[in-house]
């Protein structure tokens, strides 16, 4: 089995190509509570006016706070709060099944801000844009720990909900009925003709349910490794480190490189950062190497978009694996 399988299963080729700052098209341990500061339940006399307010919007938010709950995070953070006087709708049919979130997550339409940030989107900041977007458009869950898995779910979720009766243009396909190769763009679907192909969720959350991770040990060095789901935060790492060590300096990586990165960021292998762990994994032996592979292929959550797309033809229905994320087309041209 080769890395290159490894990293299909765990992470898109269009998360790839945004690590590698190519134009491109589009994981957590055991849950933490929340810690609680101590805040009065009254103004106090000895107070300014001022002072006794900021208590009482304090102990308002941590009321607050303790209804929405946690992401189960090794970093035990807070889930994303909403702003007041907002109204958020339930997001459902998440890939993940929303099995690894303490909250139920909600978000809301596009606005002319997020609007903006789409339309200067590259491969060198595709990941930052969308987390401010996350931030303000999403609450239930730190956009930094949604898993990769709902990333593209949650971004087609905000253009559909933002675009009420615009359809998604379709990628070319070859008919399955009446052969006709269909060019970019010339078929449509819509929201409901998106389904998703999803790895073994039962099975995968009961290797990530205990502890939050899935720990295996290594055959031949008997190192002990944990491996995460992978999460946004991952990916963005990720990229820092490909931007600090290479893009700043007119620079790409190798895709061995990049690859052993993308990589060491979901495994915990003693090592004291993602680079590191990416030289320990140089210094493995083939048979740990490829027992390890193994390992992250079993224990990650995978899932692929099914689109349900009419033959500009024939009429007939064809079912269409994958749709790659595409800021050129994320937003309607015919509104």
């Amino acid at each position: 089995m080769s890395l290159k399988k490894t990293l299909k299963q765990s992470l898109s080729s269009d998360q790839i190509a945004a690590l590698k700052g190519e134009p491109h098209t589009m994981s957590m341990e055991a849950p933490v509570a929340p810690t609680q500061a101590h805040v009065p339940e009254q103004p106090s006399a000895t107070l300014t006016p001022e002072e006794n307010a900021i208590i009482m919007q304090a102990k308002a938010a941590q009321n607050k706070m303790n209804t929405l709950g946690t992401v189960k995070s090794s970093t035990g953070s807070q889930s994303h709060m909403p702003p007041p006087n907002e109204t958020f709708l339930e997001i459902n049919g998440l890939p993940s099944g929303g099995e690894f979130y303490m909250s139920q997550m909600h978000g809301q339409p596009l606005r002319v801000q997020d609007l903006l940030l789409i339309q200067s989107m590259d491969g060198q900041n595709i990941i930052s844009r969308f987390d401010q977007i996350f931030k303000r458009r999403l609450w239930g869950v730190d956009p930094s720990e949604i898993l990769l898995v709902d990333e593209l779910f949650l971004a087609l979720w905000l253009r559909a909900t933002s675009f009420e009766g615009y359809n998604f243009p379709a990628m070319p396909f070859a008919c399955t009925s009446c052969a006709y190769e269909s060019k970019p763009d010339e078929a449509e679907f819509n929201w409901g003709d998106i389904s998703w192909d999803v790895s073994d969720l039962e099975a995968i959350k009961a290797l990530h349910e205990e502890k939050g991770y899935y720990e295996t040990i290594l055959p031949k060095s008997e190192i002990p490794v944990k491996i995460l789901l992978r999460q946004r935060k991952h990916l963005a790492a990720v990229q820092a480190i490909i931007k600090k060590d290479f893009w700043d300096y007119g620079k790409e990586p190798s895709n061995e490189y990049y690859e052993l990165l993308v990589m060491s960021a979901i495994l915990d292998i003693g090592a004291t950062d993602i680079k590191q762990t990416a030289v320990y994994l140089q210094e493995l032996s083939a048979m740990d190497f490829v027992f390890l592979i193994k390992e992250i292929n079993k224990a990650s959550l995978d899932a692929e978009a099914i689109v349900n797309t009419k033959c500009p033809n024939c009429q007939e229905i064809n079912p269409v694996a994958g749709y790659p994320f595409r800021p050129d087309i994320y937003l309607p041209t015919d509104t």
